[in-house]
């Protein structure tokens, strides 16, 4: 039987340009001094009012909805998460994968 590796599973992903979208997060500290944390932790306590999106280097744009209780931590450029914690992409950038330029464009906060 295969021992399982503590980061099996663990997405990390680079980013040029990243949103924590929606009123659905809490964040979490995890020093009382803010200008210690590299990570930004997020915690899901509204599936339905939290969102995930990032431009990646390569200018493609991605989007994610995520399951209750996730966390999700955002450092200066990448992001990661558990794969199992997603409910859903909700886009990857269409025109990117046809092979045409990307458009890359973060959406509106609202």
């Amino acid at each position: 039987m295969a021992s399982s590796s503590p980061v099996e599973g663990i997405l990390t992903i680079s980013y040029i340009e990243c949103m924590v979208k929606g009123e659905g997060w809490e964040k979490i500290k995890k020093h009382t001094d803010l200008s210690l944390q590299i990570w930004r932790m997020y915690k899901v306590c509204n599936e339905d009012a939290s969102e995930l999106w990032i431009i990646r280097p390569d200018g493609l744009r991605r989007a994610w909805k995520f399951r209750l209780g996730s966390i999700i931590e955002v450092g200066a450029q990448v992001v990661q998460f558990r794969n199992d914690d997603v409910i859903e992409e909700l886009a990857i950038d269409e025109d990117a994968q046809e092979g045409k330029k990307p458009k890359p464009k973060l959406p509106p906060k609202n």
